[in-house]
């Protein structure tokens, strides 16, 4: 497994719609801290 292949887990998410007006919402997903990180990949 190379450090770009996606590792996948099944489990239970925590979500909210966010109602930005009366004709448009989106949906949020917590993603816990330190969980993502944000950003390209390190490139030797």
């Amino acid at each position: 497994m190379s450090d770009n292949d996606i590792k996948r887990h099944q489990g239970e998410a925590q979500n909210f719609v966010e109602q930005l007006s009366d004709e448009v919402s989106i949906c949020m997903m917590l993603i816990p801290s330190g969980s993502f990180n944000m950003g390209s990949p390190t490139v030797a």
